[in-house]
């Protein structure tokens, strides 16, 4: 008659046991996750990414607004120079009461100065501080914006490739969980199953740690 626990397995291969299963089981739920997280990370990338763009897109159009503006306000201020050097007093009014809103200011500081008369005026309106175009300053927003969205889909980008990176490693937690039933020498299956422990300890430090998309 055989002794109790005769045949039963040694405690540190039932230990091994143990611990190949829970790395299966665990391993695989948390390689799921991962990918989960990188397609989330995936989908803010491609949506930053596209906001970047668009921004880009609208950022050109305003500063080629911004542009035709400009070109609008050097042409009547071109012409209002040559009627008032004739001294043409109607044709100089005529001018001036076309002058654009944004364009009023700016003139209206450069005649302050006395530019006739005082060498160390402006050379013209368009060099003043009061000559701003809204367009302008909307393409430099934009762009700001553009910048920043593009930055989110960088970091987007990183995390997607730290928990891609994070599901290779788990991948392999897996190949020395599964393969490590194979050998039939105990010491090669200890290594392996010690191999693949310490794999899912930095997995798992990654997946507490890492930001998250619910």
């Amino acid at each position: 008659m055989s002794e109790p626990g005769l045949h039963r397995p040694p405690r540190l291969r039932r230990l091994a046991q143990w611990l190949t299963v829970l790395l299966l089981s665990v391993a695989g739920v948390a390689t799921s996750w991962n990918g989960y997280q990188a397609t989330r990370w995936g989908d803010v990338q491609t949506q930053a990414y596209s906001r970047a763009s668009m921004l880009r897109l609208e950022s050109t159009r305003a500063e080629g607004t911004a542009e035709q503006l400009r070109s609008i306000d050097i042409s009547i201020f071109i012409v209002w120079i040559e009627a008032y050097v004739r001294g043409d007093a109607r044709l100089t009014q005529f001018y001036e009461e076309r002058f654009r809103e944004e364009f009023e200011p700016a003139f209206g500081a450069w005649l302050a100065q006395d530019p006739l008369n005082n060498h160390s005026a402006a050379p013209s309106p368009f060099h003043l501080p009061e000559y701003r175009l809204a367009k302008a300053q909307e393409a430099v927003d934009l762009i700001e914006q553009a910048e920043r969205a593009y930055q989110q889909g960088e970091e987007a980008n990183q995390r997607k490739d730290e928990y891609v990176m994070s599901a290779v490693m788990l991948a392999t937690v897996l190949f020395f969980a599964g393969i490590s039933k194979m050998f039939k020498v105990h010491a090669m299956q200890y290594v392996l199953l010690g191999l693949g422990t310490a794999l899912f300890v930095v997995c798992a430090w990654d997946i507490v740690t890492l930001p998250k998309l619910f």
